[in-house]
């Protein structure tokens, strides 16, 4: 993950801190799984697609990996809001 994403800030890809707050657990588990299905299929995934211009590879994660790698994730805390500019 590390190599695109960041807890705390946006990198090649959006911020993990706070995912499983801002995206449900069944958005998350499917943009693990099945990035290219999310991108194709689901509006805020092509939104994300569109803002960052580069696809989550799809890792070849079994359904319990990911489920660990979403359990991660929810230790992770949302990044500190930025001021209004």
């Amino acid at each position: 993950c590390a190599s695109c994403h960041k807890a705390n800030e946006r990198y090649v890809g959006p911020a993990l801190g706070g995912v499983v707050q801002r995206r449900t657990p069944q958005y998350v588990m499917n943009m693990i799984l099945a990035p290219d299905t999310m991108v194709a299929r689901h509006p805020e995934a092509k939104a994300l697609f569109g803002t960052f211009m580069m696809q989550m590879p799809n890792l070849g994660l079994t359904p319990e990996q990911a489920q660990e790698v979403m359990e991660y994730l929810r230790t992770l805390p949302a990044p500190p809001a930025t001021p209004a500019q």
